[in-house]
């Protein structure tokens, strides 16, 4: 019996991440491309997924319910190397360790599909927005409060739009938008 492709994919994101903590040694060239075109990431996305048999799945966790999950950040950062490639599973955790160690590319592997549909979710959003105000007023559809800077922290930016309502026309708006960016524009 031959392996499945997901189980030949975790086998090789296994070994990826092991590398990822192994001492460093020089490296000749740089073979890591730049940036991944929309066509070879869609081809990627192809390639990698398992055929769609059954859309359900019996658990939807898209919000990690772990506690201790930053807690290895550190310590991670000094054994991994940046503008590299980072392999994570599952949820939103993933943002958390890419943004600490700065890979060039990043790959997060998940049996539920509609983890994959939310991570293109935030990519669309992220690619449309100029900063993060822009981010968080199109990702929860609500007009942008005025007087925001790109300087402005988490705090005062989450402040400032706990007091503006959702707006379902905006909502309509953004999904339309965010769908035409996915289908349209990145093919």
């Amino acid at each position: 019996m031959q392996p499945s492709r997901l189980t030949v994919l975790i086998i090789s994101c296994v070994l990826m991440v092991s590398t990822l903590f192994a001492v460093p040694v020089p490296v000749g060239a740089d073979t890591l491309p730049r940036r991944l075109s929309d066509a070879a990431f869609w081809q990627m996305i192809n390639d990698f997924s398992e055929p769609i048999i059954d859309p359900t799945f019996n658990v939807d966790n898209f919000v990690s319910n772990e506690r201790a999950y930053q807690d290895v950040v550190s310590d991670l950062k000094l054994r991994s190397r940046k503008n590299g490639v980072y392999v994570g599973v599952g949820p939103d955790q993933n943002f958390t360790y890419v943004v600490a160690f700065k890979p060039r590319m990043a790959f997060i592997v998940d049996i539920r599909r509609q983890n994959l549909i939310q991570h293109l979710l935030f990519k669309a959003v992220s690619e449309m927005s100029r900063n993060r105000a822009d981010f968080i007023a199109r990702l929860f559809s609500r007009p942008r409060p005025r007087g925001l800077k790109n300087s402005s922290s988490a705090q005062v930016l989450f402040a400032a739009f706990s007091s503006v309502p959702g707006d379902e026309v905006l909502f309509s708006f953004n999904s339309k938008a965010i769908e035409r960016w996915l289908v349209e524009r990145k093919g």
